[in-house]
């Protein structure tokens, strides 16, 4: 397991790129994990716009949007279960906090 740990998101960027590309292939999948997002997305269960934000870097590595998933809030008994499997089915987890403001 390789363990990245960046403070933005900019990985696709050309100072980093040549580093994380040794690690990232695209056919990996990458599981975004929301610690905070616009109060209406979660509300309204539309996190199209947090996913543009979050996906794009992945994109020079030739990760498909397919293959780009995000945790989203729901309020059910196996919400839990659904994280978990998640979680292990993922090749990369992207842990992404603050309010991405527009």
């Amino acid at each position: 397991m390789i363990t990245m740990l960046t403070s933005v998101n900019n990985i696709d960027e050309e100072y980093a790129f040549e580093t994380v590309s040794k690690y990232i292939k695209p056919d990996m999948t990458v599981l975004c994990v929301p610690f905070a997002s616009d109060l209406q997305w979660q509300l309204n269960g539309d996190y199209t716009q947090y996913i543009e934000q979050h996906y794009r870097p992945f994109i020079k590595f030739g990760i498909k949007e397919e293959n780009f998933d995000v945790v989203q809030l729901e309020r059910s008994k196996f919400f839990i279960l659904d994280l978990e499997d998640k979680i292990e089915k993922a090749d990369i987890i992207l842990l992404s906090g603050g309010f991405m403001e527009n």
